[in-house]
């Protein structure tokens, strides 16, 4: 009858723990999947962002654009005014807008790449580190599956001993 017993209590034991293992390899894809899912969140919240980012360079870029018209209007006004149209200050001043505003253009396309680049390399590391989680839930995994094994396999072998 005892023996019986240690059977029945080594079955229920191995049950339960095959039970636990199911339910918390569960648990762990589950909480893998709301992973990925964050991960996917922040993808499309940094392809947001730098869409956003591309529209203020743009909106900032005609705003120079229309600055520069207005400064060459007011330039070339101003010398007709005076009757130095075609005189070299006329031209240097207005070679001098076209300058600054190329300038200040590369600046805002240069600072819009760096804002690219820097939420590219965040998203990577983010996925390094999605990668990195679900790699410890594959070792939590088999941790699982090799204790429940030695588990099973101590019931078995205190089975035999008796």
């Amino acid at each position: 009858m005892a023996a019986n017993a240690a059977i029945y209590i080594a079955a229920a034991t191995a049950t339960v723990a095959t039970a636990s293992y199911v339910e918390a390899k569960d648990a762990r894809e589950e909480q893998a999947a709301q992973s990925r899912r964050a991960a996917e969140q922040q993808r499309e919240a940094r392809s947001v962002t730098e869409a956003g980012q591309a529209q203020q360079a743009a909106m900032e870029q005609r705003q120079q654009i229309r600055e520069e018209r207005v400064r060459r209007a007011r330039i070339i006004q101003s010398a007709s005014n005076t009757g130095t149209v075609a005189s070299s200050g006329a031209y240097g001043a207005t070679g001098s807008l076209s300058t600054s505003l190329q300038s200040n253009i590369g600046q805002n396309l240069g600072a819009v790449q760096r804002g690219q680049q820097i939420s590219a390399f965040n998203q990577t590391a983010a996925d390094f580190g999605l990668n990195a989680q679900l790699a410890g839930y594959d070792y939590q995994n088999a941790a699982s599956l090799f204790q429940l094994s030695t588990s099973i396999f101590a019931s078995a072998a205190m089975k035999q001993a008796k």
